[in-house]
């Protein structure tokens, strides 16, 4: 289950607890949540770039039989393409919540209701 999925049924399943609001609590989880997935983003994005260079500077100076290199670089090209898959996730979700906060900030309450079970069942 994806991330956004999750807030946004934590954000629905509390919507009779505080009067039926939801505007302002879509928009505080909405926006903690891109923070999180934010900061996911850089700190991933860091280990891509220190992989990498890793990975450059190991075979340059470290790997001295093609074997070596081969089974190195074998292995910087399994973690850096499961990493940047990551990062195409995070992404996606970093995008998705943003593209909510704009739709929920001019929405009455009966359309983010609407748009909350739309996307509940589609996610």
């Amino acid at each position: 289950m994806s991330g956004l999925k999750q807030v946004l049924q934590d954000v629905d399943a509390d919507a009779f607890k505080a009067g039926g609001v939801l505007s302002s609590r879509v928009i505080e989880q909405l926006g903690g949540y891109r923070r999180q997935q934010f900061i996911l983003f850089v700190v991933l994005f860091a280990v891509v770039i220190g992989a990498v260079i890793f990975g450059a500077l190991g075979l340059a100076w470290f790997m001295r039989t093609p074997t070596q290199m081969a089974a190195f670089a074998g292995a910087m090209g399994l973690s850096v393409g499961g990493a940047i898959e990551m990062l195409r996730r995070v992404w996606q979700e970093w995008s998705q919540a943003a593209l909510l906060l704009i739709l929920v900030e001019d929405a009455s309450e009966a359309e983010i209701k609407s748009l909350l079970e739309r996307l509940i069942s589609k996610l």
